[in-house]
């Protein structure tokens, strides 16, 4: 991130590809270049990265929402809801992954994605009062 932050780009991509030279299974610098290469528009390049990553651990929920996130940007819903279903796989009691599925369902639209996008943001609605004993904290889920 120095380099980044000194206006070394190619420093950076190359700092980031040794540390992953060395040790393969670090999913911190591979997400760390798929950041650098998705703020680089290299948004090719930058899902190679994380689907590399996901080799090493398809665990790994912060990999599966950036990589979610480069589909929305781009407007591939269905790569992107994919990603929030592995998501959603691993930590189905998380509020604000069911509440962005939610928005994703809608978002592509159809009888079925509305009828589920309701039951998410339902879903989303229930475990946020649970956590935080309050209904006014899910407003995008009841709008």
């Amino acid at each position: 991130m120095f380099e980044e932050a000194s206006g070394r780009p190619e420093g950076a991509k190359n700092l980031y590809r040794e540390l992953i030279k060395a040790d393969p299974e670090d999913t911190s610098a591979y997400r760390r270049l798929a950041a650098f290469l998705r703020d680089s528009d290299l948004i090719d390049e930058a899902i190679q990265t994380l689907n590399k990553a996901l080799e090493m651990d398809m665990s790994d929920t912060q990999i599966w929402f950036e990589l979610a996130e480069i589909y929305l940007s781009h407007m591939n819903y269905k790569q992107a809801a994919y990603c929030f279903e592995e998501i959603l796989i691993q930590k189905p009691s998380n509020y604000l992954y069911n509440l962005k599925y939610g928005e994703l369902l809608y978002s592509i639209g159809g009888g079925d994605n509305l009828v589920l996008a309701r039951k998410y943001f339902s879903k989303a609605i229930a475990l946020n009062d649970k956590s935080t004993g309050s209904t006014n904290n899910s407003v995008r889920a009841i709008w």
